[in-house]
């Protein structure tokens, strides 16, 4: 193939005929071009590099696959680096995190559904202190909330929440 000033060498070959220089910093990093003529050790030519001057006649010598920048790209695919003993245990500490977190959120509705539960009997096995939410109305069944107000002693109230009970408690 014939491969002028200005055009881009198409893929890794051997140079058959011309003299040119050759733009290789893409490649190579050199800033400085490079001449390329027939015969010699500087005859190959790499795919991907710009002429500069003159002209090239270039014989391919590659299969499609395998030019120097397949093999470039390959070994930057495959390359992989060592982790850094503080990267190893950042990991182990956040998978260990992560199991407790699970754990903890898995636990949840068991222990919801036994409080309830728990509470219906007359034993509340967690007391939340807070404001009765219907304090000072007929009865809790009247109030147009969904909590429950319970005393100290687990027990309800008789005469619905009063402004008396020590610590009223919500439970869902």
């Amino acid at each position: 193939m014939l491969v002028e000033a200005g055009d881009v060498i198409p893929s890794d070959g051997e140079v058959i005929e011309g003299i040119a220089s050759v733009d290789e910093s893409a490649i190579t990093g050199e800033s400085a071009p490079v001449i390329r003529e027939s015969g010699g050790d500087r005859s190959a030519v790499t795919g991907g590099t710009r002429v500069l001057s003159d002209w090239l006649v270039v014989r391919v010598t590659a299969n499609p696959g395998e030019t120097f920048l397949d093999r470039m790209i390959a070994m930057v695919e495959g390359a992989k680096r060592q982790k850094t003993p503080n990267e190893v245990a950042l990991n182990i500490l956040l998978a260990a995190l992560t199991i407790i977190f699970l754990l903890a959120t898995v636990t949840l509705l068991p222990f919801s559904l036994y409080s309830v539960h728990a509470a219906g009997q007359g034993r509340a096995p967690v007391k939340l202190g807070a404001l009765c939410p219907h304090s000072g109305r007929e009865s809790p069944s009247q109030s147009r909330c969904w909590w429950r107000c319970w005393s100290v002693s687990s027990r309800p109230p008789s005469g619905g929440c009063s402004r008396r009970l020590a610590s009223p408690v919500w439970i869902a």
